[in-house]
């Protein structure tokens, strides 16, 4: 299944019997490019975002591309978002594959390209404490998306926009190059994604300030310095609202 099938039948693998073997077959997607590899399971609740859950990786992973193509076009774009994300992290060409509108024949190599780049920083980093937080970028916005709109927009969507709004935001504070931004939203747009919300700020900051990615009285956010190139920026919960004020307006 999807993200939301392998999260789920991961999550009841880690606690049944304290631990059953797991298989993950994704058949979206998203799940191929992301969610089927690095072991994070999880439901969510109603006050946020995959807040129950546990550490589980499968011992197996079998991805039968054959499968993506009985896809519809929203559900299969939603998927380009996580690959679009690994392009910004740290491939300069996959994003620009991706921004050219060219995924659709070269499937099977871009969903190698993204799960080399997850295993190394879960290899690195599996519990999350590390490196592995750069894959939260567009997270922090987007879970938030996703729990204002009631989870009816799809990860993939939530996580484009709060992508864009992140680089948009880094550039006002001077810490993504000028141009960033732009190249991200007119990537996501090329693949049918939005590069903004409706949401409004209160909405998305108390979703946000819930989120398993605050420590106390700070958010470890995700920002692009450049496509191919992030930094992580620790910011007092104080000053987020001012950075989805600043990723709303550049996303305008």
């Amino acid at each position: 299944g999807g993200g939301v099938t392998g999260d789920l039948a991961g999550f009841a693998a880690a606690v049944y019997q304290r631990g059953v073997r797991l298989a993950q077959i994704p058949t979206t997607l998203l799940a191929a490019v992301d969610s089927s590899v690095g072991g994070k399971t999880a439901v969510n609740l109603k006050a946020g975002k995959n807040l129950a859950g546990a550490f589980k990786q499968p011992e197996l992973v079998i991805c039968d591309t054959d499968c993506l193509g009985t896809l519809p076009e929203s559900e299969f774009a939603n998927g380009l978002a996580e690959a679009l994300k690994y392009g910004v992290l740290a491939d300069r060409p996959l994003f620009d594959r991706l921004a050219a509108g060219s995924a659709g024949d070269r499937i099977p190599e871009i969903i190698a390209a993204c799960i080399e780049h997850k295993s190394r920083y879960v290899q690195q980093d599996e519990r999350d404490n590390g490196d592995r937080r750069f894959l939260n970028l567009g997270h922090t916005i987007g879970h938030a998306i996703e729990k204002c709109s009631g989870f009816r927009v799809p990860h993939g969507r939530a996580v484009a926009a709060g992508m864009a709004m992140i680089a948009g935001a880094g550039e006002k504070l001077g810490l993504t190059e000028p141009g960033t931004a732009e190249e991200i939203a007119a990537a996501l747009l090329k693949n049918g994604l939005p590069a903004a919300t409706e949401c409004e700020t209160e909405e998305l900051l108390c979703a946000a300030l819930s989120d398993k990615k605050r420590s106390g009285d700070s958010i470890t956010l995700v920002i692009p310095k450049r496509i191919g190139q992030c930094i992580l920026h620790t910011v007092p919960v104080t000053e987020m609202a001012g950075i989805i004020d600043l990723g709303k307006a550049a996303a305008v």
